[in-house]
């Protein structure tokens, strides 16, 4: 998404970040493993925030999209005032909130690793948010296959939570026979 950034990384102050609501809605979905914060932890203590975190600004506040753990890491250790201020990197993230969810999602899916049980979840989000969408297209997004992608698809329309659609979009984005589309 480096299409997206809008500058350079900047210092922010700490105390004017807050979560960006599109990050909470996912942040549950996939649990930070405790030994992976451990292992940050102990690394920003020594090392400080090498990869900013990242958001868009609105008002006098920025909202985090990527780094939550990061950010709260921060505050932990933030007794010295040694971390009133941390790397930024502000977005140009559109004005959508279902594409800076997407791109929340697509952060966590690249950085960490996710159970099984949790991918499902995440293809079950996406099926519910837009059914129409191919299986080729949600299995890019969660980085699953597409074939895992359509064993949650028809255990979704087995119990009537998604329709059964005879269209769907591909990955062009244009509309298709689910048939032909095939996955």
């Amino acid at each position: 998404m480096s299409e997206n950034r809008k500058g350079d990384i900047q210092p922010y102050f700490i105390r004017n970040m807050i979560l960006a609501p599109e990050l909470e809605n996912v942040q549950g979905l996939m649990p930070y493993d405790p030994d992976d914060r451990e292992r940050l932890k102990k690394d920003i203590a020594e090392n400080g925030i090498r990869e900013p975190i990242k958001g868009y600004v609105e008002g006098n506040k920025f909202y985090i999209l990527a780094g939550a753990t990061r950010f709260e890491i921060a505050k932990e250790l933030n007794t010295d005032g040694r971390f009133d201020m941390v790397p930024v990197e502000r977005l140009d993230i559109l004005n959508d909130p279902a594409e800076r969810e997407q791109f929340c999602i697509d952060d966590n899916v690249n950085r960490r690793h996710l159970t099984g049980k949790q991918k499902g979840v995440l293809i079950d989000r996406l099926l519910k948010a837009d059914p129409a969408q191919s299986n080729n297209s949600i299995a890019k997004k969660t980085n699953t296959s597409d074939k895992t992608v359509n064993a949650r698809r028809k255990a979704l329309e087995a119990g009537s939570e998604i329709p059964n659609l005879k269209k769907r979009k591909g990955k062009d984005g244009k509309e298709k026979s689910a048939k032909k589309i095939k996955n």
